[in-house]
């Protein structure tokens, strides 16, 4: 395991997030995460449920049938080769800092199936698992409109940034750096799509994790860097997977940073800072 990597705090993070836990630690990181509404962590909570809840009754049935020496059908095959596959990622995916729980995803939709044509009683057994297919389709249905209102996901449309950019290599010239992943390839992918590197411009960079983290927390961050700040976002996934709150909300934090010198470039989604 990476000595690196705090496992108590990703864990954390997840039930802050996703569950709505609230905790008591003190990272800085952690009151400036980025959670969901109460309606939506409490679909998701039953939601997970119901996942491992078929899951598991999908290993007890394959259990149940191997028991009586069945042979392996080719659903059971691909439910066990998927489980180890989940796990291995689940388990990977943790030690570099992330908790992958939504890789269960695929298990359930398998497990459903295996269940539904494993189980002998057709009256009302077929017809719950039908039921929860239709519930967890509504969920799922409910939690897409209510993050569409109250603009909980980013839609992945940035050619808002575009015009930015183009200020960037035509009247600057200077290197940027972005804190969120999402702005950072948007920008990364124009700049090789457009073969800005041809003309002797310099790829944008990501910023570093602890300076980041000194963006929300107001201290001084390095000097002499061009930040590039979406505003625009609705919040920010930045590096090891911690997903923050949009720079919006902490717009007088940036401006008052006492490592900002000026700012050299602002319209209503973008600024530039210069730091000193």
């Amino acid at each position: 395991m990476d000595s690196s990597v705090d496992y108590k705090y990703i864990i954390t993070k997840f039930f802050l997030q996703y569950i709505g836990i609230e905790s008591h630690e003190t990272s800085p990181l952690l009151q400036y995460a980025f959670t969901y509404p109460n309606i939506i962590t409490y679909t998701w909570i039953f939601k997970y449920i119901i996942y491992i809840s078929m899951i598991t009754t999908c290993c007890l049935l394959i259990y149940k049938r191997q028991n009586k020496n069945e042979l392996i059908d080719i659903n059971t095959l691909f439910f066990v080769t998927l489980l180890c596959i989940t796990i291995s990622y689940f388990i990977s995916r943790f030690f570099v800092g992330q908790f992958a729980i939504t890789g269960i995803f695929g298990l359930f939709w398998i497990s459903t199936i295996i269940v539904y044509n494993k189980i002998t009683k057709i009256s009302y057994q077929k017809s719950l698992v039908i039921l929860i297919l239709v519930i967890m389709i509504l969920i799922n249905i409910t939690n897409i409109l209510i993050a569409n209102e109250y603009e909980l996901v980013n839609k992945g449309k940035y050619e808002y940034i575009v015009p930015s950019l183009e200020w960037v290599y035509e009247f600057s010239g200077v290197p940027i750096f972005l804190p969120d992943i999402l702005t950072y390839d948007y920008c990364y992918n124009t700049y090789s799509m457009n073969e800005y590197s041809k003309l002797g411009y310099i790829a944008p960079r990501m910023l570093k994790f602890e300076y980041i983290k000194r963006l929300y927390t107001g201290e001084r961050i390095g000097n002499e860097l061009n930040i590039m700040i979406n505003y625009q976002a609705t919040h920010n996934n930045v590096q090891n997977w911690n997903n923050l709150i949009p720079f919006k909300d902490i717009k007088e934090i940036i401006d008052n940073n006492p490592s900002i010198e000026s700012k050299i470039y602002d319209n209503l989604d973008i600024s530039i800072y210069n730091t000193e």
